[in-house]
């Protein structure tokens, strides 16, 4: 369940752009063109064609999601126009959410700190995920999450995430796990 966000060109075409068949960033599978026209040398050397940015959607599963890349042989030519084999790697993308992530943007921001507070006020959940609000990690979504959220933001506070969980130092990740449907997306 990931959506193509945009497409940034790596260093090998880095003065053309890669375009999608149709322009329809909803039509999968992606068909994306790049081409340097007025080349009067062939690319030789190894490196990134295209980095794809994709979005995660809130339905999607926690984990591994694989993405397979390939190239149409017959299109791949060089400067005389002679097919060209080139090589792609797939690959898994890891989808997890970090605790404090309420609105999923993949960043602990104020702004998360501020949901978190509107949600204690009037419940409003819309575009939130609720068990991410659970920053301070008592199964309780209440005051003490913002303010350790916030502390957190800020440095400076000593704020220590849990032994088993952190990673360098940084945001947890933020599992549901099948005991916490009472704070799932539909809450």
């Amino acid at each position: 369940m990931l959506t193509l966000e945009r497409i940034e060109n790596g260093e090998i075409f880095s003065r053309h752009e890669a375009v999608i068949e149709g322009g329809d960033r909803d039509q999968i599978p992606y068909i994306l063109y790049m081409a340097d026209e007025l080349a009067r040398e062939d690319y030789t050397q190894d490196g990134l064609l295209v980095k794809l940015i994709f979005s995660v959607n809130r339905e999607a599963a926690l984990g591994a999601t694989s993405i397979e890349l390939s190239i149409d042989s017959e299109s791949t030519f060089n400067v005389p126009l002679q097919n060209k084999p080139i090589a792609v790697r797939s690959g898994n993308v890891m989808i997890q959410r970090m605790y404090g992530d309420v609105d999923l943007d993949a960043e602990l921001t104020l702004k998360d700190v501020v949901l978190i507070r509107r949600f204690l006020v009037d419940g409003n959940k819309e575009d939130l995920f609720p068990v991410c609000m659970d920053f301070y990690k008592d199964g309780l979504i209440n005051n003490k999450d913002s303010i350790y959220l916030a502390r957190y933001i800020a440095g400076g506070w000593d704020i220590e995430l849990p032994e088993d969980e952190a990673e360098d130092d940084g945001p947890i990740p933020c599992d549901p796990g099948p005991d916490s449907e009472d704070f799932g997306p539909d809450w």
